[in-house]
């Protein structure tokens, strides 16, 4: 996810993220470092970099996840949470996509065998009633009793895979995505970290 976020805003050649670690104080007072050039970059780096400056909590016991990152540019940040929120969101809705296609495709092999099976247990029984007459009628008669139950049984497990198809089809056609955003970052209007007058007091 961090990969796919940084490719779509294209931050692997970012100051930010590409320059090496630096001091706290040239990082408060020192300005932003120049990037380093297309081959030069550490693509490692700017990922750990990427991930030391997001955030994920969940609130209690909740199923609500609280994403954040940490810039320089406040709305880059916002920026940056609404793009790992929102690719989250993707992923999760073609992971459900996927599930529903295979559990689809499975249904539809069932329902292929079932239905010849049910064609040949009928066909059987009625090959059995074109006999007629025969010496040994009763065990005739209970073998097409087990074949038209047989038929029936497979006709009945035939109809509910039918019912289950449909479902599945109409699931693909209008998913409902089980991870959705609540609300959007937007860009903060003060420091969160770090706290610079607790910092300076510290150094003093």
């Amino acid at each position: 996810l961090a990969r796919s976020v940084i490719d779509k805003l294209d931050l692997w050649g970012d100051a930010e993220l590409s320059c090496e670690t630096r001091g706290l104080f040239e990082r408060l007072f020192g300005g932003p470092c120049s990037a380093p050039s297309e081959d030069m970059i550490d693509r490692e780096a700017v990922l750990a970099h990427f991930k030391d400056a997001t955030t994920v909590k969940r609130p209690g016991r909740s199923f609500v996840a609280n994403v954040s990152f940490t810039s320089v540019d406040p709305q880059r940040a916002a920026t940056v949470a609404n793009a790992l929120a929102g690719g989250y969101v993707e992923y999760r809705s073609s992971l459900q996509a996927r599930g529903v296609e295979q559990a689809g495709a499975r249904l539809e092999g069932h329902i292929t065998r079932l239905r010849e099976k049910s064609a040949e247990a009928s066909a059987a029984a009625d090959r059995l009633k074109e006999k007629g007459a025969a010496p040994d009628k009763a065990p005739a008669d209970d073998q097409l009793r087990s074949l038209e139950t047989l038929s029936q049984a497979y006709r009945s497990i035939y109809r509910a895979l039918l019912d289950r198809y449909a479902k599945s089809v109409q699931e693909q056609a209008s998913p409902v995505t089980e991870a959705r955003i609540i609300s959007e970052a937007v860009p903060p209007t003060q420091w969160s970290t770090p706290n610079v007058p607790a910092v300076l007091l510290l150094g003093a």
